[in-house]
């Protein structure tokens, strides 16, 4: 029986049904148990209520990015500002996730969730804000200010959540189209300076939590030919592969899983798999591959978890990015 991984969101309308859902259907396959991100929808889009908060932003422009469908506001300092005068509480990183870990509490309680499940919390990097909210040329003043805030938001969680309870995902997903020159007017960013930064936010992570790491191609376009094609869509696996054997080799403490995505349109032949078997030596991390999807339901996902097995064994399976935008679960 083979592990199920959740990346954080669920098309659900409270944290109280998510836990209902995921016992009536993934129980003790689900070893860390997200809230359904149900009040952060739409992932760092969310957040832009709260950047207009913040004193010393302001808005500049808007701009499209048509790989995503999707009209970005950018902000910028304001004039006699700098990063360090920033005070980025407005972004409750921290009262987001003791909402969905009192609601996990209860359900524990109620039996809905095993004894031995965690309550796993996704937060956004300093890049997936940066990248999408900011200026390019401000990315390195405010990066060490975001990392900051986070450390700060950390420990207020890990006040209330005892980290034995506890497992943080990093969502890892402008990165990659960094990496691949895929944005326009963002110039490559080497792999190596991903994991550095990557290594950084693992040591946000107190001792005794969990840690992971999830890799995303992007949400697809709505009007995408075929439907649900990533933002990003490398040609086989070798990409994430080399993602997930950086991160090992730069995070000082053991990474706990790695989510990576397995697009249906992508990976229709055995080759697209084949650089897997560079992950069946990496020590301590699961690795959870995203290979089930909605658009050829269970035929495809059985197909393409017989292709992974060639060439990892041992794997847990999720979708390829989170469940927001899907109808529901279903068995």
């Amino acid at each position: 029986m083979l592990d199920a991984h959740l990346n954080g969101s669920v098309n659900m309308e409270t944290p109280q049904k998510v836990f209902e859902a995921l016992s009536d259907t993934l129980g003790p396959r689900l070893p860390r148990w997200p809230d359904g991100e149900t009040r952060r929808k739409e992932w760092v889009n969310s957040l832009v209520p709260f950047l207009h908060e913040i004193k010393g932003l302001e808005l500049v422009e808007h701009q499209r990015v048509e790989e995503v469908s999707y009209e970005f506001p950018i902000f910028t300092l304001s004039a006699g500002w700098s990063a360090q005068d920033l005070d980025l509480s407005p972004l409750r990183f921290a009262e987001t996730a003791l909402g969905g870990y009192q609601a996990f509490c209860r359900a524990r309680a109620a039996g809905l969730v095993p004894k031995s499940a965690r309550f796993q919390t996704q937060l956004p990097t300093p890049t997936a804000i940066l990248g999408f909210f900011f200026d390019p040329a401000l990315f390195d003043d405010l990066t060490p200010v975001f990392v900051s805030h986070l450390r700060r938001e950390m420990a207020v969680i890990t006040a209330i959540v005892p980290p034995a309870e506890l497992a943080v995902q990093w969502d890892v997903a402008p990165e990659l189209a960094f990496s691949l020159g895929a944005l326009p007017g963002i110039a490559p960013v080497p792999l190596e300076v991903i994991a550095d930064r990557l290594a950084e936010l693992a040591t946000l992570v107190p001792d005794g939590a969990h840690l992971g790491f999830h890799l995303c191609y992007g949400d697809p376009r709505p009007d995408s030919d075929p439907p649900g094609r990533q933002v990003v869509a490398p040609e086989d696996t070798s990409f994430a592969v080399a993602l997930c054997e950086a991160i090992n080799a730069t995070v000082a403490r053991p990474v706990d899983w790695i989510s990576l995505p397995i697009p249906a349109d992508q990976a229709v032949d055995r080759t697209y798999f084949e650089p897997l078997k560079r992950l069946a030596s990496l020590p301590h991390t699961r690795i959870v591959l995203g290979l089930i999807n909605d658009s050829d339901g269970v035929e495809g996902s059985v197909r393409r978890t017989e292709m992974a097995r060639e060439f990892l064994p041992s794997f847990g399976v999720s979708t390829v990015c989170g469940m927001g935008a899907a109808e529901g679960i279903s068995d």
